[in-house]
């Protein structure tokens, strides 16, 4: 399981006075939870799209026996990581789980640990991080609608 985890202090204190002021289940956290889980979705999106990791660089490229494997299947304009989509596809807003550290969302396919951190002989592709523009919708959305909850 692939997971991504918000570490700033600062939106993690905000989750949690959130979920302390709404409750555990209520449905204003629940909303709360599907906004900065759609920014999640995208910013992953994202970085299938531009196939770059955190630092700004390119996911390695297909080693040359994988590459014409590809192309004997007929899908050598394929993205790196979207040979049948499974991957991709495993990011949904509502895998999630929240607790008192925040919220965890998660992609439950298999091999997508070894994808993104490199396991075994696997190259490292990095696509479980959240993006500074990411991070500023997260902080954005979070203030609009903590007004919108106290009003």
């Amino acid at each position: 399981m692939t997971k991504i985890t918000i570490k700033d202090k600062g939106i993690r204190k905000l989750l949690n006075d959130l979920i302390k002021q709404t409750g555990k289940i209520s449905s204003r956290s629940q909303d709360y939870v599907a906004l900065l889980g759609a920014i999640v979705l995208r910013d992953v999106e994202d970085h299938f799209n531009k196939q770059q990791g955190p630092d700004g660089s390119g996911w390695r490229p297909w080693s040359g026996p994988y590459a014409e494997r590809m192309r004997k299947k007929g899908k050598s304009g394929n993205f790196i990581l979207t040979d049948t989509g499974r991957l991709r596809k495993g990011w949904q807003p509502a895998r999630h789980r929240t607790s008192k550290k925040g919220i965890l969302w998660f992609n439950p396919i298999k091999y997508a640990r070894t994808h993104d951190e490199g396991l075994g002989r696997m190259p490292k592709r990095q696509f479980t991080w959240i993006s500074r523009r990411a991070m500023k919708k997260m902080e954005s959305d979070t203030a609009k609608f903590l007004l919108k909850t106290n009003r």
